[in-house]
Order: C-alpha cells, then sequence, then structure tokens
C-alpha cells in the first residue's frame, strides 16, 4: 500500500507548528500533496519550505485533487469570536 496522499486545508500557526511537521515526520505513511490557505504569503511560504507545488485559496478547487484524505486546520477563535458568531 502506498502512502496516504493528504490536501492540508489551513497553513496558519497550528498546522505550521504541529500539523505539516508531523506529517513530514511520518513521511512513510502520508504525503502532503495539496495545501490551502486564504493567505498568499503565507501558502508560498509553507508551500517552499515543505516542498509542495499544488497550492489553492479556496479548499472547494483543493478538494478536487485525488486525495486520500483532507486534514482540516481552521483558525483558533479568539476570545470573543463566540459572542460576535452569536450576534451579541
Amino acid at each position: 500500500m502506498g502512502r496516504i496522499r493528504v490536501g492540508v486545508i489551513g497553513c496558519g500557526l497550528i498546522g505550521q507548528m504541529m500539523h505539516l511537521p508531523h506529517l513530514k515526520e511520518l513521511h512513510e505513511l502520508f504525503e502532503v500533496v495539496a495545501l490551502c490557505d486564504v493567505s498568499p504569503g503565507t501558502l508560498g511560504y509553507v508551500g517552499d519550505y515543505y516542498g509542495v507545488t499544488k497550492r489553492f485559496m479556496n479548499h472547494h478547487d483543493l478538494l478536487k485533487e485525488p486525495l486520500d484524505a483532507a486534514w482540516s486546520c481552521p483558525p483558533t477563535p479568539r476570545p470573543g469570536d463566540r459572542g460576535r458568531a452569536q450576534g451579541r
């Protein structure tokens, strides 16, 4: 069985500090083949650092790729986000 082809959605702090390093460490099991982020600068930096050439700013486009799994790393809520989301 080959490696699991993964697309990572969200290349922010947690993705850079935890998820992507772990996926790289487990390279015999996982291959990160595509990245998605809303920030062109972050997407470029992370793509260059990890050698991932397929880069998207829209997760719908990433999900069209032939993947085995999509790894979602949404932004961490900031204090007060819950209240704003609830209309308070």
